[in-house]
């Protein structure tokens, strides 16, 4: 009867941290609230007037780091408008946007991917760019 008992509590606290030790990354709803914050601070900055630059025919991809003080690092044009001054103007609207809000998922140097076309999204690479 122990050894059964020893066995189910076995049995409960590896189900219980199963999550801590498979090493597989946080979901992307994790990320949702401290997304929403970057976005909010991006569109705070002018990201409603960037935004207008760009349609279904003209798109944007852009990818940045967040450190954890905030600073965006290696910004990059993934996908060129093939509109330099546009690609310069979301440059500039990364930088004009920050400090960034830390991520509240360790690690805190987190990076993000924005898309521009006919609508802005923003989304957490679950790669490092780093």
């Amino acid at each position: 009867m122990k050894k059964v008992f020893s066995f189910l509590i076995f049995l409960l606290l590896a189900t219980f941290f199963s999550p801590v030790f498979s090493n597989s990354p946080p979901s992307d709803e994790d990320f949702a609230p401290w997304l929403n914050e970057c976005k909010n601070k991006i569109l705070k900055a002018g990201g409603e007037e960037v935004a207008k630059q760009f349609s279904k025919d003209k798109r944007l991809g852009c990818s940045f780091a967040v450190l954890s003080d905030g600073q965006p690092v290696d910004i990059k044009i993934q996908l060129s408008s093939k509109d330099d001054k546009a690609d310069a103007s979301v440059i500039a609207l990364v930088r004009k946007a920050a400090p960034f809000p830390q991520c509240p998922i360790p690690p805190a140097d987190r990076s993000i991917c924005l898309s521009f076309n006919d609508t802005f999204t923003v989304v957490h690479y679950q790669g490092r760019l780093r």
